[in-house]
């Protein structure tokens, strides 16, 4: 019925959160001006009537010394065609180039955001360290309108401002180790895989990948002791709204713990990312899911997804 009548708006008083009203409103999350903030360089046209549009814009940080982050703020500045962000940070001692043209593995991934998301604080005493002179890639999707339009986004930081350095957050890819060949309308294929925690850790987020085949993922750990909980439920898998699922506070991940990942894929013609018809075979060897992490074991042993 929203759609059909035209999507209105609404008022945004009854909006469930103040920090999506404030990023409405063009606003810092809390209304809080970041420590620094950097604006893409030059202002990216996006052409009328185009599917998907992808750039690639490399943010020179410039910093002197060595800086933690303890949040990361995406500011869209076109939120009408503007549909997902990523941004990594160029690994230090990479030669000067052009980052955006290298693999995105070799990238260090520092954040996302989809409509609807607000920046989430890592919890205390974790960062992500910008080394000197550090360079951030932005990778950003637009969806075509029915005019050519424009945007200029930002991206800004609240510095860790704790008297000894954080734990170093980093994110880890995991896959299963054989490719799988999807073969056309097929609908519910299932994948699985476990990974072992090698050393003591503490999950902070989950990032469900799988595009364009995604159709749900669900991911499950067993500790040492046997004991064990669903840590995410991801159903109805959407790539342009599919936020980074970061917990109330991080989970024990002891050595010697297993990640359980169950994914479904879709190849059919019910799976609404896919535009190329009639369906062809695929070989499918990506990665399903993107652990955010830091080194450590939390005190607490029960995990609140948002």
């Amino acid at each position: 019925s929203w759609i059909e009548g035209g999507a209105p708006k609404g008022d945004e008083k009854d909006y469930p959160q103040a920090a999506i009203r404030s990023r409405l409103r063009g606003e810092w999350v809390d209304g809080k001006e970041p420590d620094r903030w950097l604006q893409v360089p030059d202002v990216i046209r996006i052409p009328a009537g185009e599917a998907a549009v992808d750039r690639c814009v490399v943010l020179k940080v410039g910093n002197p010394t060595p800086v933690w982050v303890e949040r990361f703020d995406f500011q869209p500045g076109n939120r009408e065609v503007l549909s997902r962000a990523d941004y990594y940070l160029v690994p230090e001692g990479r030669a000067a180039g052009n980052p955006c043209a290298w693999p995105s593995g070799r990238l260090a991934p520092i954040g996302n955001w989809v409509p609807g998301a607000v920046s989430t604080a890592l919890p205390p005493g974790m960062g992500y360290r910008l080394p000197t002179a550090a360079r951030v890639v932005l990778r950003l999707r637009y969806r075509g309108i029915d005019r050519e339009t424009t945007d200029q986004s930002r991206l800004g930081w609240h510095a860790s401002r704790q008297a000894t350095p954080p734990l170093a957050v980093g994110h880890r890819l995991l896959a299963g180790s054989q490719a799988t060949t999807l073969p056309p309308g097929e609908r519910q294929r299932r994948l699985s895989f476990n990974e072992e925690i090698r050393q003591d850790r503490q999950a902070i987020g989950l990032r469900p990948l799988l595009f364009p085949y995604a159709s749900s993922i669900e991911v499950k750990l067993t500790r040492p002791d046997g004991s064990s909980e669903v840590l995410l439920v991801a159903r109805g898998y959407r790539y342009d709204w599919q936020p980074t699922y970061y917990f109330k506070r991080p989970v024990p991940l002891p050595r010697g713990s297993r990640l359980s990942v169950i994914a479904y894929l879709d190849n059919s013609d019910e799976n609404p990312a896919l535009r190329e018809s009639p369906r062809q075979s695929v070989l499918f060897r990506e990665p399903l899911l993107e652990l955010i992490s830091a080194p450590g074991e939390a005190a607490s042993t029960t995990a609140y997804s948002n």
